[in-house]
This record gives structure tokens, sequence and C-alpha cells, in this order.
């Protein structure tokens, strides 16, 4: 049966991903060694942040999502500049983080950091793999990087969990916190607005991107 950490390598396999960007420690080996095993090149960068820059091009230049692989605590913490980044650029980004072992919450200190708080306001989302959604969350966040408003998800896995086995079961429901309105825009006024300026100037951003409609511009 596969591991949690050979689910992740293979799910993003499956979704055309070839190129992870990180700086991993100890504490994600299990995942580094399943994204070797599955032909995964990985390119190991100075600064945590500097793996979300990567990542956040390769998005742009591939079409498909970015991912990032780093550890946990000080580590992770020092992802967030470029995960903000992600968010602000509108960039579908993937961060995978080590997290502190659950069996010992309470017990230690070090490098325990609540990640998803820190990640929360910049990020689409952040959960947590387990053995029971490990099939269903990564293949969720990598489809969620490029739904609607486009930017970067989170998920952070122990050591522990990523060694064990998957164990098929209902995932918790997918849910991004970004919202897009269904407000239809008003074409016809926004024509007649254009048909009556005398120098009429369109500034465009990057909402345009997932659908690229330069022609039609």
């Amino acid at each position: 049966m596969a591991t949690v950490a050979e689910v992740i390598a293979r799910t993003l396999v499956e979704a055309g991903i070839d190129t992870v960007f990180g700086l991993p420690g100890g504490e994600n080996a299990e995942v580094l060694d399943a994204l070797r095993r599955e032909g995964l090149a990985f390119v190991l960068v100075r600064n945590e942040s500097s793996a979300l820059f990567m990542a956040d091009a390769t998005a742009r230049l591939t079409g498909k999502p970015g991912v990032a692989l780093v550890t946990l605590g000080p580590g992770a913490a020092n992802a967030t500049s470029g995960l903000a980044n992600a968010y602000l650029d509108r960039a579908p980004v993937l961060l995978l983080t080590a997290q502190s072992d659950q069996r010992l919450a309470g017990k230690h200190t070090h490098q325990v950091l609540d990640l998803h708080a820190c990640f929360r306001p910049i990020s689409k989302l952040t959960r947590e793999i387990t053995p029971m959604n490990a099939r269903q969350i990564v293949a969720e966040a990598l489809r969620l990087t490029m739904a609607g408003r486009p930017g970067p998800v989170h998920l952070a896995v122990s050591s522990f969990v990523a060694a064990q086995p998957v164990r098929d079961g209902d995932g918790e429901p997918i849910v991004s916190k970004v919202v897009r309105s269904t407000k239809a825009p008003d074409l016809a006024a926004a024509g007649e607005m254009l048909a009556r300026a005398k120098r009429p100037v369109m500034v465009v951003g990057l909402g345009l991107e997932p659908q690229r409609p330069y022609a039609a511009l």
C-alpha cells in the first residue's frame, strides 16, 4: 500500500508537475525521497521564499501550478514573503511544508509553530495532510490553486504521517476562502461609456491571465 509521501509525489506527477523547488530538512525527508523515486526534479534554493518565487515563475511559464517544498518552524516561516507574493500576484502555487508530530503535541516545543495561523491570511487554503485525506486533498489543492482567482495553497505533513500508509476515507470538504462575485458585468453600459468617450483608456491586469482574452481587447 502506498504511503502518504508516495501519494503526494504521484499526485504531482499525474498533474503534470515535473519540478519542485525548495529547501528541505530531516522532517520532510520521506516526501523528498518519494519525489526522487517518482522522477521529479528537485531544485535546491538558499532561502525558502526563493522557492516560492521560482514556483510562481514556473506557473506563469507552464500554465500549471508551481510547487515548493520547505521544512517546518522557522524554515516554513521564511517562506512567508514568497507565499504573500504569490497571493498578491494571483500565482497558482502549492506550498508543502513539514509539520510537528502531533503525537508530541504539548510535550515539546522544538520548531513548533502554528503554520496554519501564519499562512491563513496569505493563502486560499491551509490544511493538514493525513492518511485519511491524502488521496483527495493534494489533488484538490492543486485544482484550487487554479480555480477562480488563482493563488497559493498550503499543505502541511509531519514525517510520521508521511511514512504512514494511506487509508481510504471521507476527506473533509475543501473550501476556499476566496469567493468570486456571481454578478454579471453590465457590458452594455460599459459599451455606451466607451462609445461616448473621446480618448478612452483601458486598464487591465492580473485578473485576465487565466483567460488571456488579448485578441478581444
